[in-house]
């Protein structure tokens, strides 16, 4: 979402969910280390492989990434992209402490997870509060880390919709669907992949769904 809808959104939940859900920022959930917001089912439970160390609250979720205006010149731009990368590294510096793939990263991790988590929120919250409500033609969630979001994405794509049939209601989508799906996947991005490479990026080690 952008900023503007982001804040709205999160703002409209504190007051409004029901007893089912949970809205895990860093300001409702004290162990919570990640830049963006997320909708919890409560009666659910799910532990991501690598992040058993977290003493956030857990559930099965869905992710809300806000997006800020993506400066147009090239200083400026370049000071958020590594502004924002020194945030999500610290913010990351639990997990990564203990489940990075090499010794010499988790003894980086280490060190970084001495510094507080507060220093990493306070700097995407100056990204926000700079360009969270300018114009600029392009955007980005400084809360991702792939090359594509460093370039960032057209304004147009979050803020032009249409109406969609979605799980039989009618819902609000990006009008430019197509555009962002090849911008982030490639333009074959409607071909499967191989066998052998359908394999999920976030594993579980336990997942417990309501009722059980």
């Amino acid at each position: 979402m952008m900023r503007r809808d982001y804040d709205k959104f999160c703002g409209i939940c504190e007051k409004q969910l029901d007893g089912k859900f949970f809205l895990q920022t860093y300001r409702t959930d004290k162990g919570y280390r990640w830049g963006y917001a997320r909708i919890l089912r409560n009666d659910t439970t799910f532990i991501r492989e690598g992040h058993e160390c977290l003493k956030s609250k857990t559930g099965i979720f869905i992710d809300v990434f806000p997006c800020d205006g993506l400066p147009e010149k090239v200083i400026p731009r370049i000071y958020c992209n590594i502004l924002s990368l020194c945030c999500r590294k610290i913010l990351y510096s639990e997990v990564g402490a203990q489940s990075a793939d090499t010794l010499l990263k988790r003894m980086g991790f280490s060190c970084l997870n001495l510094l507080p988590k507060e220093w990493a929120y306070h700097g995407l919250e100056k990204i926000a509060y700079c360009y969270g409500k300018g114009k600029t033609k392009k955007v980005r969630c400084y809360a991702w880390g792939s090359k594509e979001e460093t370039k960032g994405q057209e304004r147009k794509w979050l803020e032009e919709t249409c109406d969609m049939v979605f799980e039989g209601i009618m819902v609000r989508a990006p009008l430019w669907s197509g555009e962002m799906l090849a911008y982030y996947y490639g333009k074959d991005y409607m071909t499967l992949p191989p066998e052998s490479e359908r394999e999920p990026k976030h594993t579980a080690v336990y997942v417990k769904f309501p009722g059980e």
